[in-house]
C-alpha cells in the first residue's frame, strides 16, 4: 500500500517521550548556534556545500558497513571510480549522492516522496526499491536479535500516523525531528536502507525548518558516536519511549553546529569565546583545559582571564580553586 499526500493526518497522540531540562537547554543552545552559524556562513560557497554533502554520504554509508573513504566518495562524485572499490559499494555511493543532490525535490511530509527517495537510494541494490516491506524483519547485532519491527501489515498505518506527527505535532520542531528518526527506525518500514533513510529524512525535515541545517553533516558525528547511537536506540526500545534518543540526537546536532563554526582565536574578544564555548560546554562541568580545547591558540593565562570574565558577568559558576576549579555555564551568553 502506498500512502498519498491527501491521507496524511494528525496523530491522535504523540509518540511517547519526555523533554528533560537538559534537552531543553540543548534546544536553546542549538537555536543560538543556528543564528551564529547563519551569520558566519552568510555566503556559503558551493564547494563547501559539496564537501559537506560528501561527508554526509560517506559517514551515513559507513555506519551501514560501506568501507569507502571520504576521498573515494569525492572521487565518485567527480565521476572517477576508485580502482579498488567494490561495485556494490560504488553503487551505494552513487545512489546516495543522487539522493542528497535531489533533496530539494522532496516534500518532507509526503509518504509518496519517501517511497520515491527510497527507490533512488536503493535502486540496483534490492529487488523492490521504493516499496514498504512485505514481510517481518528483525535487527541483528552480531548473532543477537536486538529489535523485532512491527508486522508488515501495520507499516502503512504507522507511517501515516508518524507523518501526521511530523507535520502537526505540538512538540518543538527539533524534538519532532529526533522523535521521527527514532520512530522511523522502530517501525523499520523498508526491507533495507532504513538507517540511511531515517538519517536523511531527519536532515530533510530540519532543512525545511531552517535551510542552513541542510548544509551541516550531522552524520559525521553519528559515525564518530556509532556505538552510542546504537546503544540509545536500544535503550529507547527498552524504555518504551524515545527520550534518551532525543537527548542524544539533540547533542549531536549541537556538536555538529559547533564544529562547523569558525574556531575563534586569541584575537577574539573574551565574550565571543565564552559564547562559542557555551554551545558545547553549557550543560556540563568543565575545567580550564577543556575550555582551552575549544579554541585554536589561546594560552592558559588567556583562558583564565576568559573564565574570570564569565564569572564576573554571572555567565559561569565555579567550584573549587585554582587548578582544581571547575566551571559550568548557568546561562547562555546573549549575542
Amino acid at each position: 500500500m502506498i500512502l498519498s499526500n491527501d491521507i496524511i493526518v494528525s496523530m491522535k497522540s504523540a509518540p511517547p517521550f519526555l523533554i528533560t531540562r537538559q534537552a531543553q537547554d540543548t534546544i536553546d543552545a542549538i537555536l543560538e548556534l543556528i543564528g551564529r552559524y547563519q551569520t558566519a556562513t552568510a555566503m556559503i560557497r558551493p564547494e563547501l556545500l559539496r564537501h559537506n554533502r560528501n561527508r554526509s554520504v560517506q559517514a551515513s554509508l559507513s555506519i551501514e558497513g560501506n568501507t569507502l573513504s571520504l576521498e573515494d566518495v569525492s572521487a565518485i562524485a567527480a565521476g572517477v571510480r576508485p580502482p579498488s572499490a567494490q561495485p556494490r559499494e560504488v553503487v551505494e555511493v552513487e545512489n546516495a549522492l543522487a539522493l542528497y543532490e535531489q533533496a530539494a525535490s522532496f516534500n518532507v511530509y509526503s509518504a509518496d516522496d519517501l517511497l520515491r527517495a527510497h527507490g533512488l537510494l536503493m535502486r540496483g541494490l534490492i529487488p523492490q526499491p521504493g516499496q514498504f516491506r512485505l514481510g517481518g524483519v528483525g535487527i541483528h547485532r552480531g548473532r543477537q536479535i536486538v529489535h523485532v519491527a512491527p508486522p508488515a501489515k501495520r507499516v502503512p498505518g504507522l507511517m501515516r500516523e508518524l507523518f501526521g506527527f511530523l507535520k502537526d505535532g505540538e512538540a518543538h520542531w527539533l524534538v519532532r525531528s529526533c522523535a521521527f528518526h527514532y520512530e522511523f527506525e522502530f517501525i523499520h518500514p523498508f526491507a533495507d536502507g532504513n538507517g540511511r533513510m531515517g538519517r536523511f529524512w531527519q536532515t530533510l525535515f530540519l532543512a525545511a525548518q531552517r535551510p542552513i541545517l541542510g548544509s551541516i553533516p550531522v552524520e559525521t558525528i553519528l559515525k564518530e558516536r556509532q556505538h552510542e547511537y546504537y546503544a540509545v536506540l536500544g535503550a529507547a526500545d527498552n524504555a518504551g519511549d524515545s527520550s534518551v534518543f532525543i537527548e542524544f540526537m539533540l547533542r549531536a546536532l549541537r556538536d555538529t553546529l559547533v564544529a562547523a563554526l569558525p574556531r575563534l582565536s586569541a584575537k577574539a574578544a573574551p565574550e565571543d569565546r565564552l559564547r562559542h564555548a557555551s554551545g558545547i560546554l553549557q550543560v556540563k562541568w568543565f575545567d580550564r583545559r577543556e575550555y582551552m580545547a575549544q579554541f585554536a591558540d589561546i594560552s592558559p593565562l588567556t583562558a583564565s582571564r576568559d573564565l574570570a570574565c564569565g564569572i564576573a558577568k554571572t555567565w559561569l559558576e565555579r567550584q573549587g580553586d585554582r587548578r582544581n576549579a571547575r566551571y559550568r555555564f548557568c546561562t547562555v551568553p546573549a549575542s
